[in-house]
C-alpha cells in the first residue's frame, strides 16, 4: 500500500512537471510570429513606463500612459537587407538563419556600418533564453569626423506574462526581452566636431515586450548613459507603444483613438527613492542602500572601454538593509564606472581599485 501511494504522489508530480514544461513551451515566439518583414507600422512615444518585474506569469498595467508623439516605421526588403525607417533613423538588418542582426545606422548627424554585427535576436524567443556577442563598426560624424564603435550586448527573455493596453485590452502570452549594451566611441580628433564626442562611453538598458503575430515590439522603454572620461555628461529615456493589428484596425489618426485615456495620467519622471553608500576596499566594492518604495534595481560595474565585468538586476520591495557586492579580485588597477538604474532613474559613482 505504501509503494502504491509513493508512485500515485510520483505519477502526480509527474503531470504537473510536465504540464508546467507545456505552459512554458508554450509561450515561445518563432521569426514567422516576430520576425521583421516589410510593411508599414504606426508607434507613439510615450512619458516613462515602469518596466515592472522579471519572471514568469508576469502582469503590466500600461492602461494609464502619457503620450508624446506618433512615430511611422516603414520597413523595406531590398537584397536580403531589411531596411526600417522612421522619423529619426534609417537602421539595416539582416536575418541569418535565425539570427537577427543590425548592420548599420544612419541619422542626420552621422552613419554607422558594423565590421562585426550587433546581434539583436535569436529566434526562438523563450523564457530565459539569453545570447550575447560583441560588435565593431565604423562611422562618419558631422560629414567628415571618423569614429569606432566597439562594445559587447547581452540580452535573455526575462519575463512572460500579461499587458493591459491603454484601450483596455489585455495581451496575454506577452514574452520580454532585456538588453544589456555597453560601448565605446573612439572619436578622430581632427575636426571641428571634436568638443561635442571624443571617446564617449554608452551604457544602454532595454526592454521589449513582444507579441505573436506583431512584428514591432508592443512596448519599448530604452535607458541610456553617456560619460566622457568616465564623468557622466547625459542620460535618456524613452518608451514607445505600438499597436496590434486588431488596434490598427480601429484607428485611421495614430495615437487619437486613445486621447481621452491618456490624457492627463500624471506619470512624471521617476523620483528618489533609494539611499545609498557605497564602500568602496582594495577588492571588494559593497552598495548599501535603503528603498522608500517597491523598485527594479539593476547596477553594474564597468571600465572606460565599455566592458561590463558585472551585472545585478532584481525587484526589492520597500525596505532597508540591501546590500550589492562586487568582486575587484581580479580586475586591474583604475578608475571603474558603477552604474545604478531604480525604476528608471540613473546613478553613476566612480570607484577606484
Amino acid at each position: 500500500m505504501i509503494k502504491l501511494r509513493n508512485s500515485i504522489a510520483l505519477l502526480f508530480l509527474a503531470m504537473s512537471l510536465c504540464q508546467s514544461a507545456g505552459v512554458l513551451a508554450q509561450i515561445s515566439l518563432s521569426k514567422s510570429d516576430v520576425g521583421l518583414i516589410e510593411g508599414e507600422y504606426s508607434r507613439c512615444r510615450m512619458d516613462y513606463v515602469n518596466i515592472g518585474d522579471s519572471g514568469p506569469n508576469c502582469f503590466w498595467d500600461f492602461s494609464s500612459v502619457s503620450e508624446k508623439d506618433f512615430v511611422n516605421i516603414s520597413i523595406k526588403d531590398s537584397l536580403n537587407v531589411l531596411i526600417s525607417t522612421d522619423n529619426d533613423q534609417v537602421k539595416f538588418y539582416h536575418c541569418a538563419n535565425d539570427t537577427l542582426m543590425e548592420l548599420g545606422r544612419e541619422c542626420p548627424l552621422a552613419k554607422i556600418f558594423y565590421t562585426r554585427p550587433v546581434c539583436k535576436l535569436i529566434y526562438p524567443l523563450s523564457y530565459q533564453n539569453s545570447w550575447s556577442s560583441n560588435f565593431e563598426g565604423y562611422g562618419v560624424y558631422c560629414g567628415d569626423h571618423l569614429f569606432r564603435e566597439t562594445g559587447e550586448n547581452k540580452s535573455i527573455v526575462d519575463a512572460y506574462g500579461s499587458i493591459v493596453m491603454p484601450s483596455g485590452d489585455t495581451l496575454r502570452n506577452v514574452l520580454r526581452v532585456y538588453t544589456l549594451k555597453s560601448y565605446m566611441v573612439n572619436m578622430d580628433n581632427l575636426s571641428e566636431c571634436q568638443d561635442s564626442a571624443i571617446d564617449r562611453q554608452i551604457i544602454e538598458e532595454s526592454y521589449a515586450w513582444y507579441l505573436k503575430n506583431h512584428h514591432q515590439p508592443i512596448v519599448e522603454t530604452i535607458f541610456s548613459c553617456s560619460y566622457i572620461g568616465m564623468q557622466p555628461v547625459g542620460s535618456s529615456q524613452i518608451s514607445y507603444l505600438s499597436f496590434p493589428s486588431f488596434a490598427d484596425r480601429e484607428m485611421e489618426n495614430g495615437c487619437e483613438a486613445y486621447d481621452n485615456t491618456w490624457k492627463n495620467s500624471g506619470i512624471d519622471t521617476p523620483n528618489d527613492i533609494i539611499h545609498y553608500k557605497v564602500d568602496a576596499g582594495t577588492d571588494l566594492v559593497s552598495v548599501n542602500y535603503d528603498l522608500d518604495e517597491r523598485a527594479n534595481v539593476s547596477m553594474l560595474l564597468a571600465n572606460n572601454m565599455g566592458m561590463v565585468f558585472y551585472s545585478t538586476k532584481s525587484t526589492k520591495e520597500k525596505g532597508t538593509g540591501y546590500q550589492e557586492t562586487f568582486d575587484l579580485a581580479g580586475l586591474r588597477e583604475g578608475v571603474y564606472i558603477l552604474y545604478i538604474n531604480v525604476n528608471g532613474k540613473i546613478y553613476n559613482e566612480k570607484v577606484n581599485k
